[in-house]
This record gives C-alpha cells, sequence and structure tokens, in this order.
C-alpha cells in the first residue's frame, strides 16, 4: 500500500525488482509465490493495488536480495486469481518513478521514490508515431509469414497490435515489445522525451525487420 506524498514530493512504495522493464500502459503477468512478495501483493489489495516495478540491476529475482535500477514504473492490479496462496497477476504500468531511497527493514522491498513527469512530446513526435505504427505493421506481418514458413512461435506481445493513442502510447508499447534485451529497454523508459523513444525503438525495430526479411528470402533447403 502505498503511502502519501510528503513535504519532500517523496512515496514510500512496495518495490517489486524483476528482470523485466515495465512501462506505462503496458501489461505484466505475474506469479507470485515468495511468501515475502505474497504479503506484499496482500498489503497492496488491502489498499489502493499499486506497487513498483524495477528491473534488477544487481542481485537475483528469487529469494535473495536484489538492488534495481533507478527508475521503475508504478504497476497497479488489475486482475487476481489465487492457487494454493500464490497469487497470479495482472497489473498494467501506470507512472514512471524515480527512487531516492530503499528502505531498510519491513517484511518485504520498499522504497522511497519520486514520481516522474511523462517524457517531453512535440510536434514532430506525432508524425514519428505514425510511421512508427506503419514500421511496427510491416513488423508482425513479417512475424506471421515466419510463423507459417519457418515454423516459429512468438510471444504475444511481439504481435499485439498498437493500441490507439498519441506518441507517447506509441513509444511505450513498442519499447515494451521490442525483441532486445532489457538494458535497452531500461535506456528507453529513461529517456527524457518522446522523439528519443521513439528513435531508439525505430533502430532496434528497423534492424530485426531486415534481418527476418533476409532470413526469409534465402531460398527453401533442399
Amino acid at each position: 500500500m502505498r503511502s502519501v506524498e510528503d513535504a519532500d514530493g517523496l512515496e514510500t512504495l512496495p518495490l517489486f525488482a524483476l528482470n523485466t522493464v515495465l512501462f506505462p500502459g503496458t501489461w505484466l503477468p505475474l506469479r507470485v509465490f515468495e511468501p515475502r512478495y505474497r504479503q506484499m501483493v496482500a498489503d497492496c489489495l488491502d489498499g489502493d493495488r499499486s506497487f513498483g516495478v524495477a528491473l534488477i540491476k544487481y542481485g537475483d529475482e528469487v529469494g535473495g536480495p536484489a538492488t534495481p535500477f533507478g527508475t521503475g514504473t508504478v504497476a497497479r492490479i488489475q486482475e487476481v486469481a489465487q492457487d494454493r496462496g500464490n497469487f497470479h497477476l495482472l497489473v498494467r504500468g501506470e507512472r514512471r518513478f524515480e527512487v531516492a531511497a530503499l528502505v531498510d527493514g519491513g517484511l518485504y522491498p520498499k522504497a522511497r521514490v519520486r514520481v516522474l513527469p511523462p517524457p517531453r512530446a512535440s510536434a514532430a513526435d506525432e508524425r514519428d508515431a505514425r510511421e512508427m505504427r506503419l514500421l511496427h505493421e510491416l513488423y508482425v506481418k513479417a512475424l506471421h509469414r515466419a510463423a507459417r514458413t519457418l515454423n516459429q512461435r512468438w510471444p504475444p506481445e511481439l504481435l499485439a497490435p498498437i493500441p490507439e493513442g498519441d506518441a507517447l502510447v506509441v513509444a511505450n508499447w513498442v519499447a515494451w515489445m521490442l525483441p532486445t534485451d532489457n538494458t535497452e529497454k531500461q535506456r528507453l523508459l529513461e529517456c527524457a522525451t518522446v522523439g528519443e523513444m521513439l528513435a531508439g525503438a525505430r533502430g532496434v525495430l528497423q534492424a530485426d525487420l531486415e534481418r527476418w526479411e533476409a532470413v526469409l528470402r534465402r531460398p527453401a533447403p533442399g
């Protein structure tokens, strides 16, 4: 359960350090089985149903302590089910936050955080976002072709259409689904402008599209 913002503009937020990056407006399924995090979820459900998600910088996702990156995303529980004491959650990213300090002690990790404003947007970003939607459509078509001809299987987020919305919606959604490592996604989450996010995501998406197009052009064996 998140506390009220204090005079310094900080809030105390339960913190789930994971090997994944959550972006505002995107979705994340979670299976929660560690006792400390089950207690965290129970407390969140008694409150405003929100906690922080941050990518692990050092440490392990299960068992021991983990040091997160300094920027994460507030996650709000949308759906919840229980099975033998474990929680199955579907959470949605809301706002980015900056970790001011980790809170010592307690049953589960917490942090003092400052909620960050959305990345700055310009008029040019809307044009770039429209181009990104077209590039994403070409990419998804290439993946469908690979699925048919090469028997490839893809995680659902790679094939999901971009929701309706402005350039920031596009930037967050494409950054979330990118076929790249988490450190690159973390860099996109930390971008100060929508233009930076779109430019970084475009480079990754274009390169992977070209890679799959080259694969699909190769003659079939035999």
